[in-house]
């Protein structure tokens, strides 16, 4: 039997992920506002076909404190062949810790070895609009 993939869809508060996902997910009641923080807990949303699941789209909280969260990821990561370790770490340490409560949220999918779909900015072009003069 073959596992339908799973991915995480990350990025930084109010910049689309949730909107990324109901459209992914042909999923019209998943919320999305226009204040951050809309998202707290990370959410699974299937795409399923036939009743067979394609793939697996998971709503995450934005980052809140990313610098703070990098910064102690690469003071206790040796190499990069403990990376995933060092997040496990970081998650099982910081659990419960009010101050990363949503990097916690965001960083478990991966752990479960989940795909990463980075959102940067979903409503905005990815080129800026020039005009020809």
């Amino acid at each position: 039997m073959i596992t339908a993939p799973v991915f995480a869809v990350v990025g930084h508060p109010n910049k689309g992920k949730s909107s990324v996902v109901a459209t992914l997910s042909q999923n019209d009641a998943i919320a999305i506002a226009l204040e951050p923080g809309t998202t707290r807990q990370r959410q699974a949303y299937p795409l399923s076909v036939d009743g067979h699941t394609l793939y697996t789209l998971v709503d995450t909280p934005g980052f809140q404190r990313p610098r703070r969260v990098l910064e102690w990821l690469q003071a206790h990561s040796v190499s990069a062949s403990d990376h995933a370790q060092t997040v496990q770490a970081f998650v099982t340490q910081h659990r419960g810790d009010g101050r990363f409560t949503d990097e916690c949220e965001l960083l478990a999918p991966l752990i479960d070895g989940a795909g990463i779909i980075y959102v940067s900015m979903a409503r905005c072009p990815t080129a800026p609009n020039t005009k020809q003069r």
